[in-house]
């Protein structure tokens, strides 16, 4: 599946987007990490300008999302009302 909204929405969750939290970020190992020339921190940045390629997310191996207590996945290609649809 192929995902992606064409533009960064303001950031989807209380994550700070700060370096110490980019330093622990797994978005770099993630398989479907888009080639956008960001670092990651997609929960704190918002999605991708690109489409993303969603073959496997580790979203919930992150440090990250266990210490803010985040839910869902995909950071990098779904914007919240996505998921709001979806659950419905």
């Amino acid at each position: 599946m192929i995902l992606g909204c064409g533009g960064h929405p303001e950031a989807m969750t209380d994550v700070p987007d700060r370096q110490e939290n980019l330093d622990r970020c797994n978005c770099p190992g993630c398989p479907s990490n888009p080639d956008d020339g960001q670092a990651g921190l997609y929960c704190a940045r918002g999605v991708s300008e690109v489409r993303v390629q969603t073959v496997g997310c580790i979203c919930t191996t992150c440090p990250i999302y266990r210490q803010f207590g985040l839910a869902d996945g995909y950071f990098c290609a779904v914007v919240p009302e996505m998921w709001d649809r979806a659950r419905r």
